[in-house]
């Protein structure tokens, strides 16, 4: 009994030290680092309205649409039983994300233009912006995904790709959460956006 107890200690000691690391070098703040205040922020949620016309959003409002968006996103975690503090910490980016790309389009739908803005070999962001918008094409708008000769399986093992070399370059986890949850998150969030707002 005392064995089992030690190796959860240790284990809930691992865990805490990754969650502090993984928030340390994630890229932008957020308040939770423990699967638990993830799950109890997502689950506070709920009490948000589902639409924007429910919430009374105005076009301006996009920490409203954010938290519907991170919203929704997490209703469907928690039905699909995707219970873990990665696919939080990715529906929280990718509600960022999305609000972030209303407010501010991207310059550029070619995510190689961002490779081409590389200054030196320290420089991570462009690999993070090349990623973003081959997820933006793949879940958001996914009518640009098979334009011309790219298909979404192409804009699929790109955007991978980008943020594995986000992760790499500039040490932030959310890259390598990304990269690995990159499909389940892209059909989450396709699922998240069929409503309307």
């Amino acid at each position: 009994m005392r064995i089992i107890y030690c190796v959860d200690l240790f284990r809930d000691y691992i865990f805490k030290k990754e969650v502090f690391f993984m928030v340390e070098n994630f890229g932008f703040e957020i308040e939770s680092v423990n699967l638990s205040n993830l799950i109890r922020k997502s689950k506070k949620l709920k009490s948000l309205p589902e639409t924007i016309t429910d919430a009374g959003i105005y076009l301006s409002d996009f920490k409203k649409l954010q938290k519907i968006i991170e919203k929704r996103i997490s209703e469907i975690l928690f039905k699909k039983n995707l219970i873990a503090s990665d696919y939080f910490l990715c529906s929280i980016y990718i509600a960022n994300l999305i609000s972030e790309t209303v407010k501010n389009p991207p310059k550029s739908w070619y995510s190689i233009d961002y490779i081409f803005e590389i200054k030196d070999e320290d420089d991570y962001l462009p690999w993070k912006r090349a990623g973003d918008v081959c997820f933006l094409i793949c879940s958001v708008f996914v009518g640009r995904s098979n334009r011309r000769i790219m298909r979404t399986d192409d804009y699929v093992a790109m955007g991978r790709s980008f943020y594995s070399n986000y992760y790499r370059k500039g040490n932030k986890e959310i890259g390598y959460m990304m990269s690995n949850k990159y499909m389940p998150m892209m059909h989450i969030t396709r699922e998240a956006l069929k409503k309307p707002f």
